[in-house]
C-alpha cells in the first residue's frame, strides 16, 4: 500500500493525494500516517465503510469520499477543523443537528438518505 501512495502523491499536485477507484476497503492508521500533510484527498469510488484513520489528518482543507459505503454520523468528519470542501454524495452516512467548522464553505451529501439539513447552530 505504501508504494502505491507514494506513487499517486508524485503523479498529482504537492498536496493533493488521488485514490479514486482503487478498490479499497479501509485506511489503515499506518498509511494514514503516511498522508500526514495531505491538504486535498479524494477517496471516490471505494469500499470504505468508515472515516477511521481519516479524521487523525488534520491539515486536510478538501475531502472527497463520494461512492464508498461510509456508514455513522456525518459529524465526525467535522473533527477536520481546516476543512473547506467535502464531498460524502451516495454514502450511507445519517444526521441530526449539526455544527460544521466555521472554515466549511461547502458540504455535498447528496444522496444520503439519512441526512436532515445542515446548520450552524
Amino acid at each position: 500500500m505504501m508504494q502505491s501512495l507514494t506513487m499517486w502523491s508524485e503523479q498529482g499536485r504537492k498536496g493533493d493525494l488521488n485514490l479514486v477507484g482503487l478498490g479499497l476497503k479501509n485506511i489503515s492508521p499506518t498509511a494514514a500516517a503516511f498522508a500526514f500533510g495531505v491538504r486535498i484527498l479524494r477517496l471516490d469510488e471505494n469500499e470504505l465503510h468508515e472515516f477511521g484513520p481519516l479524521l487523525g489528518l488534520l491539515s486536510l482543507i478538501e475531502l472527497s469520499l463520494s461512492k464508498n459505503q461510509i456508514r455513522g454520523d456525518v459529524a465526525e468528519i467535522f473533527a477536520l477543523k481546516r476543512l473547506q470542501y467535502v464531498d460524502l454524495t451516495w454514502n450511507c452516512l445519517s444526521a441530526g443537528s449539526l455544527n460544521p467548522p466555521e472554515k466549511l464553505q461547502k458540504i455535498d451529501l447528496s444522496g444520503n438518505t439519512n441526512v436532515t439539513e445542515l446548520g450552524h447552530e
